[in-house]
């Protein structure tokens, strides 16, 4: 995120809109996530399997959309 900023206050300073960038101030400021890579879903068993565990799903309904949404939309990468 300071990283975007960063990047709009570089753009400002580049056009003369702006004097300094005031997110290096922030730069060990801010802990960094560790990211956490996720196993994919390859067998179409698994895939139904999933689909099923949505449509069951009994948190938020606007969860329950979303997730339904992000199956009908997803890409497949090849």
């Amino acid at each position: 995120m300071r990283y975007a900023a960063g990047a709009v206050f570089r753009y400002a300073i580049a056009l003369g809109l702006a004097d300094n960038d005031p997110t290096y101030g922030l730069k060990d400021a801010l802990i960094r996530t560790q990211v956490q890579h996720r196993a994919a879903i390859t067998d179409p068993a698994q895939v139904g399997a999933l689909l099923r565990a949505i449509d069951g799903f009994a948190g938020q309904r606007t969860t329950r959309l979303a997730l339904q949404l992000l199956a009908l939309t997803y890409v497949l990468a090849s």
